[in-house]
């Protein structure tokens, strides 16, 4: 098995995803105890003609061979200017060879996105 893969994901990864009209990008700190995650994903989203606006998901999942699973469980608005809704997402992705996490991403209401996590030197 690669290294890579099989290794602990603990630690600050960068965050981006692209969700067609918009994109979010900010840091995921987090902690892999035996292949189960948690951790908490801070992130500004910016979406086509809207105000910027920055939230804190608190995030569980899994982790096994090259394959990563995760889902928020919790938000925390860190700015917005005006009161919003947002819908909980999931994350699907995979470990390349290069070590970056990429996949796929759905939020309750069927927006779909695609992600990158780049772990922080």
């Amino acid at each position: 098995m690669n290294h890579i893969m099989s290794s602990n994901l603990s630690g600050e990864w960068v965050f981006s995803e692209d969700f067609g009209v918009g994109y979010d990008s900010g840091r995921l700190k987090l902690t892999d105890t035996n292949g189960l995650l948690e951790g908490e994903l801070a992130f500004t989203e910016t979406i086509e003609g809207d105000s910027p606006f920055s939230i804190l998901l608190k995030i569980k999942g899994t982790h096994k061979g090259s394959e990563v699973k995760f889902k928020a469980i919790s938000i925390s608005w860190l700015k917005t200017d005006e009161p919003m809704t947002y819908n909980l997402d999931k994350w699907e992705g995979i470990i390349n060879q290069q070590g970056i996490i990429v996949g796929h991403s759905i939020d309750a209401e069927g927006v779909c996105g695609v992600f990158t996590l780049c772990r922080e030197d």
